[in-house]
């Protein structure tokens, strides 16, 4: 891990753990234990494994080489708009 990622991990990241809520609302069951393939790098790990990044939404990232995974946009009364584009192979 590069220094200039540790430092944001350290201050602004949290784990895959944090988007289980509103996964859970689109999603049956633990979606974090679930296996996921980054399709930038082809690392395969349970999503609670990913790196996420907080804005306007949940921005989940490959704990390898940081590519985007997932987003997930959480709008009131509204389901979650959920949007799984770096990954495949739901293992």
């Amino acid at each position: 891990m590069t220094a200039g990622r540790e430092t944001l991990v350290d201050g602004r990241a949290l784990d895959g753990n944090v988007v289980a809520g509103p996964l859970s609302e689109v999603y049956d069951g633990d979606v974090t234990v679930v296996l996921a393939r980054c399709l930038g790098c082809g690392d395969l790990a349970a999503l609670a494994q990913a790196v996420v990044y907080l804005g306007a939404g949940f921005v989940v990232h490959c704990r390898s080489c940081d590519a985007v995974m997932i987003t997930v946009v959480v709008r009131a009364g509204l389901p979650p708009v959920v949007t799984v584009s770096g990954m495949s192979g739901l293992d």
